[in-house]
């Protein structure tokens, strides 16, 4: 019994164009994938990989005395100058107890700053160390919060002159001496005890990596007064307005708090300004080509240290063309009204109520402001 095969059926051409179209495209999308994947992990060398556990020795406290105090006196919750007042008198002993009593009564209380899942909490951490693994200490605390359900993106400042409670040491101190003392590990211990907010991850630059991102920019233009102007040394060559800074000045400008800016003074003025150029650095970034970015991206990165994973930063770096279009918005801590400055062990600090800044650093980072 004879049995043949049915003849094959020939492939419709369109069939075979299809099936080639397709091949190409998938062949694509997996050169772009690696492509991609090894872009990102060029990137990631880059940078200082440093878990929080590997950046805690601790050192011994050294109190900083300054001064201050001489050019922004003794007002109370408003951040304001008057040069007419008198420099701050050391706070009394009884005083004294009194303000650390309230710090352990916050520290004692049971709350958890509250926010939505969507939110991821990063600390900024800029300090003054010459090179990337020098510690040095943290002249900027800014904890930045994307809520990807406002769309948001919020940078709450923590002035480094906060009065607190610093766990491990067990000692009460300026909360920027948590860091000097003990390294990321226990600031991050020491803004969860005493602003209830717990963060796991963080980014460290040291300021002189600062400037040379700013110099990889171009520069930024920034509206200044004529106090701010001989501040940053460019008195007699330029007027009162919007000012084109360079690295070494724009790095200057971010540490001044010795000139007012508008009703603020002191770290007040100095954090504000931070987060200012902070959002026009922002800003520039959003219409950089890829080949600046690129360069940028080689400058800076071998200055930051950070906790963030690969993966983590691949998710970010996916998601940036939609949280550049999220509004940023800019606060600090300790809120207006909340705090008074003191003087303790020869140091100008604040004595700030943690139960208002608590509360307002919760609305900030759910996107609520009374």
């Amino acid at each position: 019994m004879n049995s043949t095969k049915p003849p094959k059926k020939k492939m419709k051409l369109w069939c075979k164009i299809l099936i080639t179209v397709v091949s190409v495209i998938l062949a694509l999308a997996l050169i772009a994938g690696v492509s991609i994947f090894a872009l990102i992990s060029h990137y990631y060398n880059k940078l200082n990989y440093v878990p929080t556990d590997e950046d805690n020795e601790i050192i011994d406290i050294v109190d900083e005395t300054d001064d201050w105090s001489q050019q922004y006196p003794n007002v109370t919750g408003t951040g304001t100058t008057d040069p007419s007042l008198p420099p701050i008198d050391p706070t009394p002993p009884d005083q004294q107890k009194e303000i650390e009593d309230n710090i352990d009564d916050n520290t004692n209380h049971e709350y958890v700053v509250d926010f939505d899942e969507d939110v991821t909490n990063i600390l900024l951490v800029g300090t003054d160390g010459r090179t990337v693994t020098a510690r040095g200490r943290s002249d900027s605390m800014i904890v930045l919060s994307i809520n990807r359900k406002t769309k948001q993106i919020v940078m709450t400042s923590l002035m480094r002159d906060i009065y607190l409670h610093i766990p491990t040491i067990d000692t009460y101190n300026r909360i920027n001496a948590s860091y000097s003392s003990g390294g990321i590990s226990l600031l991050l211990d020491t803004i969860e005890e005493n602003f209830k907010l717990h963060i796991d991850k963080y980014v460290r630059i040291n300021f002189f990596g600062f400037e040379n991102v700013i110099n990889k920019l171009g520069g930024v233009d920034i509206t200044l007064t004529q106090a701010e102007i001989n501040f940053v040394g460019l008195q007699g060559s330029a007027q009162p307005g919007v000012v084109h800074l360079n690295g070494a000045q724009t790095l200057r400008y971010c540490r001044c708090r010795y000139v007012p800016k508008g009703n603020l003074g002191a770290d007040f003025a100095r954090t504000a300004r931070q987060r200012e150029v902070l959002t026009l650095l922002s800003e520039k970034l959003k219409k950089m080509s890829f080949s600046t970015v690129n360069d940028l991206l080689n400058e800076f990165l071998p200055q930051v240290a950070t906790n963030l994973t690969q993966s983590e930063i691949t998710a970010m770096l996916f998601n940036f063309p939609t949280y550049s279009k999220y509004d940023i918005k800019s606060y600090n801590l300790p809120v207006s009204g909340s705090w008074k400055y003191a003087r303790i062990r020869g140091m100008s600090v604040l004595s700030v109520d943690f139960e208002k800044n608590i509360k307002a650093l919760e609305n900030y980072i759910n996107g609520v402001v009374e």
